[in-house]
Order: structure tokens, then C-alpha cells, then sequence
């Protein structure tokens, strides 16, 4: 009866928690433009970095894509048929894994949206116990919000401009409560 409980809640909480309905998939295409118009508008409203900058980033990136390096993974979500969220991983070992970049179109920011692409990389990485992610600094809101999702701030971080956060899962249960939140009951 407690799993039949538990499943209605986190299907209710799924409901409730995500406004749209994404579709995420691995990237499979050549043609990386709309990623690069996500990225860029991402970057630009919520980075404070030039123009310069975000393309030599998202270069960076792309180049990876191409390299299709073994322990790379990227994967972008659709609304719609349109491109509005972008995230790629960097599999340090079988154990941890790097969020190297991600984006979101800043007219559909869903935190909701951040969840549901970090679980996709939980989930193609079913080993992963370590995620580390890397925030601009000057953005608060982004802080809260990984704060809100259970990451905290290592001391070792970059520099002023950037955070590093790390998330330590510790069962299949942490993995669903950084999805659905803390749903799950210890009775």
C-alpha cells in the first residue's frame, strides 16, 4: 500500500511540478544552431558574458559534440518541436560525473525543466554517485535554486565568477527526491 502511495504521489508531484511537457532526447543531429541560440540566450541573460565569450564556450562544446568522445553525453529538451533546454555531461570516472554546460531559452526558465535534464543524465548514468555542476557566481537565483535541488557549494570552487556544486546521490531514493522533491516517507 506505501508503494502504491508513494507512486501516486510522485506522479502527482511530476504533474504539479512541470507546468509543460518536455520531450528530452540525446542529440543525434549534425546541425547544432538552435542548441547555439539556447545556449547563447541562456548565457547572455543569466552569465554576464559577452557575446565573444558564449561562442567560444558553446565552440568549445561543440567541438566535443563532434569529437564524440566515449564518457561525453549531450542531450537537448524540445517543447513543442522547438529546442529550449540544452545539457552535456563529462564522465570523470564511473562514479562522478561533470556537468560541463547547460542552457535553458530564458522565456521558458523552468526549474522543472533543469530537474527533469540533470535526471536524464542521472539516469543514462546509472553508476554516476557524484554530480558537479558549475554556476555563475553573480546569478543568485541560479544559486538558490541548486541549493534547492540538494547541491551545495565546494570551497574549491573556480574563482569569484564561478561555483562549483557538487551532489552526492546516495540512493535511487535521492535521485527521485532531486526530481520530485522530498515526497518519499521513512514510517
Amino acid at each position: 500500500m506505501k508503494k502504491i502511495l508513494s507512486v501516486f504521489c510522485m506522479i502527482a508531484c511530476c504533474l504539479k511540478s512541470f507546468a509543460h511537457v518536455y520531450h528530452i532526447e540525446k542529440i543525434a543531429s549534425l546541425d547544432l544552431s538552435n542548441e547555439r541560440k539556447v545556449f547563447i540566450a541562456f548565457r547572455s541573460a543569466f552569465a554576464n558574458e559577452s557575446l565573444d565569450e558564449s561562442e567560444k564556450l558553446f565552440n568549445k562544446e561543440e567541438q566535443a559534440y563532434f569529437e564524440n568522445k566515449e564518457g561525453r553525453l549531450f542531450f537537448h529538451a524540445l517543447l513543442d518541436d522547438q529546442i529550449v533546454g540544452y545539457i552535456s555531461s563529462n564522465s570523470i570516472s564511473s562514479s562522478d560525473v561533470i556537468i560541463s554546460e547547460w542552457a535553458i531559452e530564458p522565456a521558458v526558465f523552468d526549474v522543472g525543466l533543469i530537474k527533469e535534464l540533470l535526471f536524464v543524465v542521472l539516469v543514462s548514468l546509472n553508476k554516476v554517485q557524484t554530480v558537479r555542476i558549475i554556476s555563475p557566481s553573480s546569478n543568485k537565483d541560479l544559486i538558490d535554486i541548486f541549493k534547492g535541488l540538494g547541491f551545495v557549494s565546494l570551497k574549491d570552487s573556480l574563482n569569484d565568477e564561478h561555483i562549483v556544486f557538487e551532489f552526492k546521490k546516495s540512493s535511487k531514493c535521492k535521485l527521485c527526491d532531486l526530481l520530485y522533491g522530498s515526497i518519499w516517507d521513512d514510517e
